[in-house]
């Protein structure tokens, strides 16, 4: 039996959690569901998945970004990435992982903080460095962060007018062997109305949300295998 981490390490954790066969399995499906969604984010991007050269500057903050999953799938469409997290761990992972974003590794800035804390840590997130963006993604994060609402209110201040806030995130969660042992229904853990009413509070329009409707099973540190659906959801700054 593989030795199971110390769930306070997130090196460890997330190493542990992505060599699992199902979660891996897993994790590509929702790459190529996600990644056959790139139109779904509404940017006007630097290159478009045909190849088209589109001449935009496309600037992209990928926040939570863990091992770098959101950069792999649109790194090739933007012009530039910054890349920040809480984990110095997963800011190690991501950086070993830079090589796979569709970016020379000069265009990849990351930095180990926290956007939502008041004031953000490091001071150099409060700078224009960290502003103006055309794009910001947050993936499989939201459901973590102390104020869902705080969260999207920063991430939106911190667009240009006309970026878009990208959220890929949890919808449902239930256990394989309930579904299998009871049939009980998949509970949907964020609502579309309740993401909406996130962005709206926000300030942000042209709001869009898809149900990605494979369902994806993950194995936890519990060892419990649980069978989840996720969404994307985007909404953009108004333009004035």
């Amino acid at each position: 039996m593989t030795s199971l981490p110390q769930e306070d390490d997130m090196g460890q954790v997330s190493d542990w959690f992505e060599e699992r066969p199902i979660n891996k399995t897993s994790r590509q499906k929702l790459a190529r569901m996600t990644g056959d969604r790139v139109l779904f984010a509404g940017v006007d991007w630097a290159k478009f998945p045909e190849g088209t050269q589109a001449g935009s500057k496309v600037r992209m903050l990928d926040y939570a970004c863990g091992p770098g999953f959101l950069s792999k799938i649109f790194g090739p469409y933007v012009s530039s990435i910054h890349a920040v997290d809480a984990s110095a761990a997963m800011i190690e992972k991501y950086k070993n992982n830079m090589n796979e974003f569709g970016l020379a590794c000069e265009k990849v800035a990351v930095m180990v903080g926290n956007l939502l804390s008041d004031p953000p840590e490091p001071s150099l997130l409060a700078s224009e460095e960290y502003q103006h963006f055309d794009f910001i993604t947050v993936g499989s994060a939201l459901h973590h962060f102390p104020s869902a609402e705080n969260a999207v209110r920063l991430l939106g201040e911190r667009l240009k007018p006309g970026g878009v806030l990208l959220i890929q995130d949890l919808y449902s969660h239930v256990s394989s062997e309930a579904v299998q042992e009871s049939g009980q229904a998949k509970h949907p853990q964020q609502k579309e109305g309740d993401i909406k009413a996130l962005m709206e509070k926000a300030g942000l329009v042209d709001f869009k949300f898809e149900v990605l409707q494979e369902n994806l099973e993950i194995e936890l540190l519990s060892e419990e295998v649980c069978q989840i659906q996720c969404f994307i959801a985007r909404a953009a700054r108004p333009l004035s």
